[in-house]
């Protein structure tokens, strides 16, 4: 933010303003915050030094750029990140009311990618299954066992697996229930009886040693990072993310790849 031009910086705010009269949810929001960040750096790295002066040739150049890995990070953008900086872009240009470059900036329609979504199939499934009961025998490798069993059973986003809490989760009805970040839907699921004896001795060893009972996945009970931005009493997605491709790749011998 330090780095904005004041133009860009008057930008940014009146696109924030914006979303707060949309009455935008708190997730929004902080998209609001980042995404103008990012597309005012992003125009000011090309020498364009506010909203007003974007031209069409510009828009269209920033976009071979994202596509390219010319950001600030050096990752080609998908699609679907453009698509996300574009609706930021959109929002500032709303807020300014600069209608003629809103003009040109709506018509641009990413590209189609095919995207196959493919599942884990039963026996893959299982696989993962017998070999979370097998991890589970040893006493730190319980949360892997758990990160996994909460994925099966109720499958949250890793951002909600992160933060995830004991208050929703009744060991003694064996069911899950909580209210999803996307669309506050409420979603609920019994836990398997033969899963249920991990659950309960996962949640007795963290209360034992320290950890408390309000987070399945407490960062007291993560390995150390020396590149922790933010301080928080849950682990990251990131490590969630990281827990469950340990647990993948390990149930491989169960399958047999």
């Amino acid at each position: 933010t330090e780095e904005l031009t004041p133009d860009w910086a008057r930008a940014r705010d009146a696109s924030i303003h914006y979303g707060e009269l949309r009455n935008h949810r708190p997730s929004t929001k902080k998209n609001d915050h980042r995404g103008s960040l990012w597309v005012a750096c992003d125009f000011m790295d090309m020498g364009v030094e506010s909203a007003e002066a974007i031209t069409d040739k510009d828009w269209l150049n920033l976009v071979e750029r994202y596509r390219a890995g010319q950001t600030r990070s050096g990752n080609p953008l998908t699609e679907g990140s453009i698509r996300k900086r574009k609706e930021a872009l959109v929002q500032i240009l709303k807020a300014t009311k600069l209608n003629d470059i809103l003009h040109f900036v709506e018509m641009w329609k990413k590209k189609k990618e095919s995207n196959e979504t493919t599942y884990w199939n039963l026996e893959e499934m299982e696989a993962m299954n017998q070999h979370v009961l097998r991890l589970a025998q040893e006493t730190k490798m319980l949360k892997f066992a758990v990160v996994h069993l909460l994925h099966y059973h109720i499958a949250p986003r890793r951002q909600a697996s992160a933060k995830f809490k004991w208050d929703y989760i009744d060991l003694n009805e064996a069911t899950i229930q909580f209210s999803a970040t996307k669309n506050d839907n409420r979603c609920v699921s019994f836990i398997e009886p033969r899963f249920l004896p991990i659950f309960k001795k996962y949640k007795q060893w963290l209360e034992e040693h320290g950890h408390g009972d309000t987070y399945l996945f407490p960062t007291s009970n993560a390995g150390k990072s020396g590149t922790t931005k933010v301080k928080r009493p849950y682990v990251s997605d990131k490590t969630i993310n990281s827990w469950l491709a340990k647990v993948r790749n390990g149930a491989a011998p169960f399958y047999g790849g």
